[in-house]
């Protein structure tokens, strides 16, 4: 999971002082005493009145007991199979604030698609009148090791599963708060979480309309047959982790979903080159990609399906280990886990070449692998750092070759990084000449470029941690509510300890000024748009309506569910009087 937080909109001047040198991100939201504006409230105007579209929504929550509360709530996580609880109280949104969020994700998923085909054609125009500087972007492609995908990837095969992240803002505007790509957190709960709010609360649905969610799966299904069928066989398959993999329930829900258009489920593990115990597994040809189902009986030979189109739910670095373009990125992760668990044991050699590359300084991948041999190997025995064959041997070459197709291009993992996000709004007015629907949220970096190099700010650091608890500080590769840094919920030692981090490597960290994001009922919440960006530039489709999650504001001040957040069911009610709007807010 990932997640958000702050300000409204990031000005021209602000862009132009990224693209020269500073940078700018997302950020968990967190709420606490020295907020110096209020949360946005979701359910309750200024004067403590219901807004009108939780009128009788509202008043049916109301209406629950504590210790009702309390049962429904262990009841919500058995409908879960114990992931997660549901939120009583659903989210709701109305017809022109959920038509703002899809135009927004569709501008940005847009845009988004053209920096991709800009970038990967070569021609990279981006970089024309200092739009994007290419020490930002080559440091940022560095640290994430994307590099060996320039060549190999071709503009006409880029599409992904795209999920951002966002959050109202204390005046209540939306805000794009995260890009994520690929295996998205909530695909599979879209339909489950209304049903179970339903099944738990039939109340609600005297005042909210029943969702069809089950439209997006469709449509889903048929996009990616249609897509399938220039490789030579309609068939789609889902492919996931094993369940020993899998942090929850959700991926069996989401094979569920999918069964029910026909797109079968195969697993694979990313740990070992033999094959996941299990009936089908894929395997790549000389002519394609196929899917292949054990005979019942040992007697008979399996058989063998051709497939024309994978669904992917799972990180690149998982997919297949053989790659040439995953190996740098594998040693990367398996570099930066070394130092993270031996610290100052750690070989020096191993932290200097990791800052180097995160400066935007590529290590030679030879000098990699036998640095790995000397140090690493012999402390510590790392799965990403094998080089059999892990995941579905093959496929990313597969996909790269045209043999088959798949929903998540290698290549396109750089643009997550919370420090490439402040650009978007910028690649908006340049490919579409038009002004993004949903702004950005304000952040800094502790680097700056000095002459084309990365350089300490020294500065910046010193303003931060001298105000320490105006600020929140996050790594720029986070996920799930790691790596993320609330300055007033800090102790001396941590700060002591932050400080060290930051100044090894700064490229790695952002500040964010800490402000509240909307809430409701105690409950910080936000958003997650689920879309699908196809090949064709502008080919975007969305889901009828979000996810949603909320955490408690007495708590860590992070929205994320792995931070013991909960989901929250999400509707747009549209049968309400536009005329009244104004009302609203």
């Amino acid at each position: 999971m990932k997640s958000p937080h702050f300000w409204s909109s990031v000005s021209p001047a602000l862009v132009s002082a990224l693209l020269v040198g500073a940078s700018f991100i997302p950020h968990f939201g967190v709420a606490g005493p020295k907020d110096p504006l209020p949360n946005y409230n979701e359910v309750f105007r200024p004067d403590g009145t219901v807004r009108l579209h939780y009128q009788g929504i509202y008043e049916t929550y109301q209406k629950l007991s504590p210790s009702k509360r309390k049962e429904l709530l262990r009841k919500s996580k058995k409908l879960f199979s114990g992931d997660n609880q549901l939120n009583l109280l659903p989210r709701v949104l109305t017809q022109p604030e959920a038509d703002e969020l899809k135009a927004g994700v569709k501008q940005r998923a847009t845009a988004l698609k053209m920096f991709f085909a800009d970038h990967y054609s070569g021609k990279k125009t981006y970089l024309e009148n200092s739009r994007l500087k290419p020490e930002f972007v080559n440091q940022i492609i560095a640290r994430h090791g994307d590099q060996a995908w320039e060549g190999r990837v071709t503009p006409e095969v880029v599409n992904w599963l795209y999920g951002p992240d966002i959050l109202r803002l204390p005046n209540g505007k939306f805000a794009i708060v995260e890009d994520n790509f690929g295996s998205l957190g909530g695909l599979g709960d879209l339909e489950k979480a209304p049903q179970a709010l339903f099944e738990l609360i039939p109340e609600y649905s005297k005042h909210l309309e029943v969702p069809n969610p089950v439209l997006f799966y469709q449509r889903l299904a048929n996009r990616y047959k249609e897509r399938a069928k220039p490789f030579g066989s309609e068939k789609v398959v889902l492919l996931q982790h094993i369940d020993k993999y899998q942090d929850d329930k959700e991926g069996k829900r989401l094979t569920k979903l999918m069964d029910r258009f026909e797109v079968e489920t195969v697993t694979f593990d990313y740990t070992t080159g033999r094959p996941a115990n299990t009936a089908k597994t894929l395997v790549v040809k000389e002519d394609g990609v196929y899917l292949v189902t054990k005979a019942a009986k040992r007697t008979k030979r399996p058989r063998l399906e051709k497939i024309g189109y994978v669904f992917i739910q799972g990180e690149i670095t998982d997919i297949d280990s053989k790659s040439p373009g995953v190996r740098r990125i594998r040693l990367i992760k398996v570099f930066n886990d070394y130092l993270d668990q031996f610290k100052a044991k750690a070989d020096p050699r191993v932290s200097a070449m990791i800052l180097a590359n995160s400066l935007g300084k590529p290590f030679d991948l030879e000098d990699a692998e036998r640095l790995y041999e000397e140090t690493v190997k012999k402390q510590w025995n790392h799965y990403y750092a094998k080089t059999d064959d892990a995941g579905v041997p093959g496929l990313l070459t597969a996909i790269l070759k045209g043999k088959v197709g798949g929903n998540y291009t290698p290549g396109l993992g750089f643009v997550e990084d919370k420090e490439f996000y402040i650009a978007v709004p910028e690649l908006i007015r340049y490919y579409l000449h038009q002004e993004p629907i949903l702004e950005n949220i304000e952040t800094g970096s502790f680097r700056t470029f000095d002459h084309h190099v990365a350089k300490f700010d020294e500065a910046a650091f010193a303003n931060v941690f001298k105000n320490l608890d105006q600020y929140v500080i996050k790594g720029v590769s986070g996920m799930g509510g790691a790596e993320v840094w609330i300055g007033p919920k800090l102790d001396k030692k941590g700060i002591e300890d932050l400080k060290v981090m930051v100044r090894e490597n700064p490229s790695l960290f952002i500040f964010q000024k800490y402000l509240p994001l909307s809430q409701m009922e105690g409950d910080l919440v936000d958003l997650r748009f689920m879309a699908d960006v196809g090949p064709k530039t502008g080919d975007v489709l969305l889901a009828e309506a979000p996810w949603g999650r909320a955490s408690p504001m007495k708590g860590s001040g992070k929205v994320n569910i792995s931070s013991g957040g909960s989901e929250t069911s999400v509707f747009i009610r549209n049968n309400i009087d536009l005329n009244c709007q104004q009302n609203l807010h």
